[in-house]
């Protein structure tokens, strides 16, 4: 599915995949270097690459404590930034995963923004040279998407908003919740996608009733029946339409604990 959504995005995107090539080359030299490679050493090695490697390292033990930090103290001192990267440091050794966390989080950075710019800017090479600035803003790889995915959340909110790639837009909100830190930027994104769905419910009320944006699939059914007579409140997610007076709570319930339902 995501080989098939970037060929679909990006068909054509000549100077993209070039752009691409330029994040990819950048690795470059940690491959050839390797462990002997230079790594930026506050809040990273001294802190972000140690949480990820314990909290790995202990993730299906049962143990409560890391014997290794402070003499046996509780995993919950020991918190790592991310959940989803947890589980890379689980399947490679440290300096693999942190590769594998740099380049991920670049190509994100880079792939996101141009995204998001496509839907703004027509001219290509701004795109890829923005594009390209955002990917090597000096930003610690250990704090995964928290930031650098930002472009692509907001993309996929986009998406939701206007009904397109839909499936593949919550797919990318899954991914960005999993590898990013709710503490750090969380907060602030559901605080802006939940203005975001306020804002629209009043606007479409004005205009005669509310249709409720940002439903990520067109084909889930669920139809309340309130007065027996086969009438539904919130009939399918496509034509979901409430007329003013008539808001069904489980269906504005759904709607905002969805969104925030992802990062917890």
């Amino acid at each position: 599915m995501i080989k098939s959504m970037l060929g679909k995005l990006f068909k054509g995107e000549k100077i993209f995949w070039l752009g691409m090539a330029v994040v990819l080359l950048s690795a470059v030299p940690y491959l050839i270097l390797g462990t002997g490679s230079y790594v930026e050493y506050f809040e990273q090695l001294d802190w972000g690459v140690i949480t990820y490697i314990y909290q790995a390292k202990y993730l299906f033990s049962g143990s409560s404590v890391i014997p290794e930090f402070l003499n046996g103290a509780s995993k919950n001192a020991l918190v790592a930034p991310t959940f989803g990267y947890v589980l890379i440091y689980r399947i490679l050794p440290p300096f693999a995963a942190w590769l594998f966390m740099q380049i991920s989080v670049q190509i994100a950075a880079y792939g996101g923004m141009y995204l998001l710019l496509d839907k703004f800017v027509q001219k290509k090479p701004v795109k890829m040279a923005v594009s390209l600035m955002f990917a090597f803003l000096p930003i610690l790889a250990v704090f995964g998407l928290t930031i650098q995915g930002v472009p692509l959340a907001a993309w996929a909110i986009l998406q939701l908003y206007e009904k397109k790639q839909q499936r593949q837009a919550v797919i990318v909100i899954v991914i960005y919740s999993l590898f990013s830190s709710l503490i750090y930027v969380g907060f602030a994104v559901l605080m802006i996608w939940t203005l975001l769905i306020f804002f629209t419910l009043v606007k479409k009320q004005r205009m005669g009733g509310v249709a409720l944006p940002f439903l990520p699939f067109d084909d889930i059914d669920l139809s309340v029946d309130k007065s027996g007579s086969g009438t539904s409140v919130c009939g399918n997610w496509r034509d979901l339409y409430l007329s003013p007076g008539r808001y069904e709570p489980r269906c504005i319930w759904f709607l905002g604990v969805f969104p925030g339902g992802l990062f917890i």
